[in-house]
């Protein structure tokens, strides 16, 4: 029986998708059958997919037909992607049938992304498996929260976690969080993205498409200034990404920019594995961007609260990719461990 894998896959983002394509090409690289479960979250559903919002005010009704066009191509475009690779299940999944999938699954992994934060899930429990028999094997896979949970939802999630038979985490502060929780002490694993190979994102990248720019991916009001103002001094382009952009252009332009200007997750860690410079924003779900900030050792790059951007501050690469090697070693044969069980 096949191995399941339950993640947040069917967005408009492109970290999420790259993310759930990673882990399952990790689980099948290492010999195992296995799929992302087509599950459909409603809150992810809400949050993520183009629609019109025809119950809310005026102004919600107006700004969701200005975006829901631009929207629906990007979901398309990562569409193509994820059926390219043949990833998911032929059978869609909801919370009232998940409970099914337990005849076609020996072992289910949760992970990685955010699915342990109840306030993006809407308190969708699936991520935490409760849906799994007891003889089902179930893991996660750096799995990341985000924040730290309330003593309503420690109360709730306590009885879930005890029931997996491995837990690893994408965070340090989140080692804790669990721990607190199980009693035992879950590993510390990477991004299921890091375990690709860099001449496998290589090959997904487009062709050259602009250069003599700075890239903006998923900014706030301060990372537009800081970029459009640090263009400017340094004689350089703006560019962002468009609803057009497939994949492999997303990854085209986080690999050619000077510099990326960020507040995404994913796009910092791609902008490591082309060796792009970087400022990074820190405004949501925090401990994700301290983490890696700390453990490739570019705090500096931190433009979150900085007053003035001169100079972006220089990265030690060959750091970068020691760290990122080692890390990656030790993730992929907890990974391999895992699945032997």
């Amino acid at each position: 029986m096949k191995t399941g894998i339950i993640t947040f896959h069917d967005t408009t983002n492109y970290g999420v998708t790259l993310q759930s394509y990673s882990l399952y090409k990790a689980v099948h690289d290492l010999g195992y059958d296995c799929e992302i479960i087509d599950y459909q979250c409603e809150n992810i559903q809400k949050r993520e997919l183009p629609y019109i919002n025809i119950y809310g005010t005026l102004r919600n009704f107006a700004s969701s037909l200005l975006h829901c066009p631009k929207r629906l191509v990007k979901h398309i475009n990562l569409k193509k992607f994820v059926k390219r690779y043949e990833m998911l299940s032929d059978k869609t999944y909801t919370r009232k049938n998940i409970s099914e999938s337990n005849s076609d699954y020996k072992k289910f992994i949760v992970g990685s992304d955010i699915l342990w934060n109840l306030s993006i899930s809407g308190n969708d429990f699936s991520y935490f498996l409760d849906f799994a028999e007891d003889c089902k094997k179930k893991f996660s896979y750096a799995t990341s929260i985000g924040e730290p949970w309330n003593d309503r939802e420690k109360f709730e999630l306590k009885e879930y976690l005890s029931r997996f038979d491995g837990i690893s985490v994408r965070e340090n502060e989140a080692i804790d969080w669990v721990e607190e929780l199980t009693g035992t002490k879950p590993s510390l694993v990477c991004d299921p993205t890091m375990l690709v190979e860099n001449n496998e994102w290589e090959k997904l990248a487009s062709k050259q498409m602009h250069t003599n720019y700075v890239l903006v991916y998923l900014p706030n009001e301060k990372c537009n200034i800081d970029a459009k103002r640090y263009a400017a001094t340094h004689n350089l382009k703006v560019i962002e990404l468009h609803a057009y952009d497939s994949i492999g252009s997303f990854l085209s332009k986080v690999k050619y920019a000077e510099c990326i200007f960020t507040g995404s997750y994913h796009g910092f860690l791609f902008a490591l594995y082309f060796h792009t410079n970087i400022m990074f924003y820190n405004f949501q779900d925090t401990s994700r961007m301290r983490f890696l900030a700390t453990k490739f050792n570019i705090g500096n790059n931190d433009a979150t609260y900085l007053t003035e951007i001169k100079c972006v501050p220089e990265i030690d690469w060959q750091f970068v990719d020691e760290v990122r090697k080692d890390f990656r070693n030790f993730s992929l044969q907890y990974l391999k461990e895992l699945l032997e069980k």
